[in-house]
């Protein structure tokens, strides 16, 4: 660490939105020496996309002793190391809108009379641009004493427990809540609403069907029983039991190929459509508050953002449109904070809906 560190505090402040701040302490400290070890290699690039590999045994018969190859390899390693504390200050530094606090320290050198960076350390890369901060620093006081710590060594004391001990009672564990402090977020995927560890599983392997058709576009419906073993296997897998897992596999492929007919959905996961994305998320202040998302499904078609959340709701007998009014209420909140979030990402209007897969139903938000 050296003597008589010293810190110093720089802040930046970004124009525009007020979106985060940064704290990088340490910038002082140096890096922990590698040991040299026994066998040394490196990958290096070669022409036509392959790679070389340099190998080197460090010599045994001295102390300290290594051949020309090996300290080669060393000084390769230590030039990769250097730039990649470069590449961390860089990423450190750049997350910053709004603040950036930057602390670190110096020793004095003696000799050369001056404050000097500790060698490997993220303060030495910034050492241009801070040089004449630390020049400003009067030197320290030669009297002072600077080989002991200022506070004690922090210890372990045991102290054995009486024989009557008993374990405190403990209190109602604290209860998880989302980071804007009100209500929970809606969690990632669609919002399954089946019953039971087996509709839970069911959902977890639907979304990632979602998720593929997505990427790909929809399959046709006749390849979709093929599908079936593959879906037997990940419910298994999931914790349901064989016979179980045959009539959802059964169930889920039956109910895919309804959707793969419907032309709402071709629409919906065509792979052709702008700025497409799924699973898409997002975070923002919303009246105040940090407020997080994932949408299902956004792409920008004729002018219009859209931002679509799948619901595998079932309904069976009559007042469907009822059933759907009522879903489009329940999900008003969600949908209007995707709408506010999404609005942030272009200057297109954003258009928000539910879609029913199960039902081959689509409801766009008024």
């Amino acid at each position: 660490m050296g003597n008589n560190p010293v810190e110093i505090l720089t802040i930046h402040h970004s124009k525009g939105l007020e979106w985060d701040v940064v704290f990088v302490p340490g910038l002082g400290r140096g890096a922990r020496p590698d040991q040299p070890p026994l066998l040394q290699w490196l990958e290096l690039p070669a022409p036509g996309g392959d790679t070389d590999l340099l190998l080197a045994v460090r010599s045994l018969s001295e102390a300290g002793s290594s051949d020309a190859l090996s300290r080669y390899i060393s000084g390769l390693r230590r030039e990769r190391q250097a730039n990649e504390r470069v590449r961390l200050l860089y990423v450190a530094v750049t997350r910053a809108r709004h603040r950036l606090y930057l602390s670190g320290h110096a020793r004095w050198a003696p000799k050369e009379q001056q404050w000097v960076p500790r060698s490997g350390s993220l303060l030495k890369v910034l050492w241009p641009a801070v040089r004449e901060q630390f020049a400003a620093l009067p030197a320290p006081d030669p009297g002072a004493e600077t080989d002991k710590p200022d506070r004690p060594d922090l210890q372990t004391l045991w102290h054995p427990l009486p024989s009557e001990f008993t374990l405190p009672r403990l209190r109602e564990p604290l209860r998880a809540a989302s980071l804007s402090g009100g209500e929970h977020e809606p969690r990632p995927g669609p919002d399954y609403d089946w019953v039971g560890p087996a509709a839970r599983a069911a959902g977890t392997l639907v979304h990632g069907e979602l998720e593929r058709f997505a990427a790909t576009g929809l399959p046709d419906a006749t390849a979709l029983p093929a599908r079936a073993g593959f879906f037997v296997t990940r419910l298994r897998e999931l914790g349901i039991d064989a016979q179980q897992a045959q009539r959802l596999a059964a169930d889920i492929v039956e109910k895919l190929q309804r959707m793969v007919r419907d032309p709402r959905a071709h629409w919906l996961f065509s792979p052709s459509q702008v700025e497409a994305r799924s699973e898409w998320r997002l975070s923002g202040v919303v009246e105040g508050q940090l407020r997080n998302a994932v949408i299902d499904r956004s792409f920008v078609a004729e002018g219009c953002r859209w931002v679509v959340d799948f619901k595998t709701s079932t309904h069976a007998g009559a007042g469907l449109e009822q059933f759907l009014q009522s879903e489009m209420e329940r999900y008003r909140p969600q949908l209007e904070l995707y709408r506010t979030l999404a609005s942030r990402a272009g200057p297109q209007a954003v258009r928000a809906a539910l879609y029913f897969p199960w039902l081959g139903e689509f409801r766009e938000l008024a």
